[in-house]
């Protein structure tokens, strides 16, 4: 039997019947690392990863995961849902439980301030970002930048946890 075929049977298990790596269809594979389980769902050439202290949470995040990746349609989030809700929402959700509270919320406050915020999340592109990005580096310095779209980054993964 071939090595790498081993290794992947013996580390990975997975949901996806053979053939599974077809356009449309998920799959989700499952590693111990340490005392966590690691588990990894792609869909369409894309990959979404989590850590759980379970492998039963894992594989109920990895069924909920697919469910939505297979559900999804574009528009769906109306055209109400913005990238300032989005901070919104991670404000209201998030920042509260955190020691720099009062930091993230000035954050998130001046990041409503441009353009970026007022794209709704199903248009929002990486030109979008880029552009933002580059507006801000004309009034700050690199370094805070870096900690604003760490903080975007943040806020979109929590969206994209959410939907």
């Amino acid at each position: 039997m071939d090595y790498q075929i081993l290794l992947n049977y013996r580390y990975f298990s997975t949901f996806a019947p053979p053939n599974s790596h077809q356009k449309g269809k998920a799959t989700a594979s499952f590693s111990k690392r340490g005392k966590t389980w690691r588990v990894e769902v792609s869909y369409k050439s894309q990959r979404y990863t989590a850590t759980f202290p379970s492998k039963t949470e894992a594989k109920e995040w990895a069924n909920r995961k697919e469910i939505a990746l297979k559900s999804y349609r574009p528009g769906q989030m109306g055209t109400w849902k913005t990238v300032g809700d989005a901070f919104d929402k991670y404000a209201r959700e998030i920042t509260p439980s955190k020691k720099g509270e009062r930091w993230e919320r000035i954050r998130l406050a001046k990041l409503k301030t441009y353009d970026i915020a007022d794209i709704r999340l199903d248009d929002l592109m990486p030109a979008d970002i880029a552009a933002w990005r580059d507006l801000r580096l004309q009034g700050v310095s690199t370094s805070s930048v870096r900690r604003d779209m760490g903080l975007m980054g943040a806020v979109f993964s929590h969206v994209v946890l959410t939907i």
